[in-house]
């Protein structure tokens, strides 16, 4: 790992993005505990955390998927 981005020997890009799915989920499965009815937080926060802790994440280096191919992007 290079400055938050993984890479592998071909530039595949694979395991970079499986990594950054695995960790945007868990941090999506804190967002939606963190959302519940009757006690959960509210829609400002709700989009402050996820702009901060998902949104930042999917943005840092996706200048350079571009040659990562799209089965891998899906």
């Amino acid at each position: 790992m290079y400055l938050g981005v993984k890479l592998d020997s071909s530039l595949t890009w694979t395991p970079h993005v499986t990594h950054l799915k695995k960790e945007c989920y868990n941090r999506m499965k804190l967002i939606k505990h963190l959302s519940h009815t009757s006690w959960g937080a509210d829609a400002k926060s709700l989009t402050r955390l996820y702009q901060s802790l998902i949104k930042s994440k999917l943005e840092y280096g996706y200048e350079t998927y571009g040659s990562c191919n799209l089965t891998s992007l899906k």
